[in-house]
Order: C-alpha cells, then sequence, then structure tokens
C-alpha cells in the first residue's frame, strides 16, 4: 500500500462510498505484511473474497470466518501449497473417510468430533466442490445471546 493511496482514501469527497483497508497480519511477527485498499462496497473486485484470492502466498495458514466460505477460495488457497482453517455453517453436507480418536483432554475441550473427508453433496448443482481432503473438528459452543440478524440456537460449529 502506497501513502499517496491512503491520502487520497482519507480525503475523498462526501459522493464516495469510502474504502476500506484490507490486509495478511502474521501473528508471529506481529506484523502487518500485505494492504491494499478497495472502495467499500464490498463488491466485484472489492469484495473480501476477490482481495485475499489475489494475494494468496505460499506456507501460510489462512484463518477465515464464515463470510469466506466458499470451495472455489478454498480450493484456491490449497493451490498456492497455504493450509486454511475456516468457522462454516454447521448445515454441510461432509463424508467422512476416517473418525480420528479423541483424546480425552479435547473431550474437555468441548471437542464433539475429529474426521477426515470432503465437503460438499455429490447431489449439489453446484459447480464448484473442494478438490482436496478436509478436516472437520466440531466443538461445542457457549450459546451467546445474539445482537442482531436472525435468531436462531447455534449448539456446535465446525472448522475446516
Amino acid at each position: 500500500m502506497k501513502l499517496p493511496q491512503v491520502t487520497q482514501a482519507c480525503f475523498a469527497s462526501r459522493r464516495d462510498r469510502g474504502w476500506k483497508l484490507h490486509t495478511h497480519f502474521e501473528v508471529l511477527r506481529g506484523v502487518p505484511t500485505v494492504a491494499q485498499v478497495t472502495d467499500a462496497s464490498g463488491q466485484g473486485e472489492a469484495s473480501e473474497k476477490a482481495v485475499l484470492r489475489r494475494t494468496l502466498e505460499a506456507d501460510r495458514c489462512y484463518l477465515l470466518d464464515r463470510g469466506y466460505e466458499e470451495f472455489s477460495l478454498f480450493n484456491a488457497i490449497v493451490a498456492t501449497d497455504s493450509s486454511y482453517v475456516c468457522r462454516v455453517r454447521s448445515d454441510h453436507h461432509f463424508t467422512s473417510t476416517h473418525n480420528n480418536r479423541l483424546s480425552e483432554e479435547s473431550q474437555a475441550a468441548g471437542v464433539l468430533e475429529d474426521a477426515m473427508g470432503r465437503m460438499g453433496s455429490p447431489k449439489s448443482k453446484r459447480i464448484e466442490h473442494p478438490d482436496h481432503p478436509q478436516r472437520r473438528i466440531v466443538v461445542r459452543l457457549v450459546e451467546h445471546p445474539k445482537r442482531g440478524g436472525r435468531r436462531r440456537a447455534v449448539r456446535k460449529t465446525s472448522c475446516w
């Protein structure tokens, strides 16, 4: 990211929709390593998924939330020789090929399932499917009150 881009975004007219700063952050080093400014629309090339796809690097572990849940993005991450952890909806179809044994420590920490397999239903009409095996870990969560949007009870979540 260049200083002129940030300056221009800060002094944009009120008619502009604003801007977003997308960053990659290396937790162990405590520094951002990639930064890109886009318009605030979040659409097309300015969407978070599109920006991430353009800036993927090898030998990284991308930590993602449900907003990044997209099979083609998962495939792109693996294609760059990186990995990902993503919180996904609990209603995804998953075909298990191997269940990993849970230790007492894992069970005490709230792990309900640890399995290898593939996400996506064979009956799905989606164009993209994961082209790599995934590990699904299902954990028990403490429910918290929702502050907006749809209200529904969430008792477990999956990470891939």
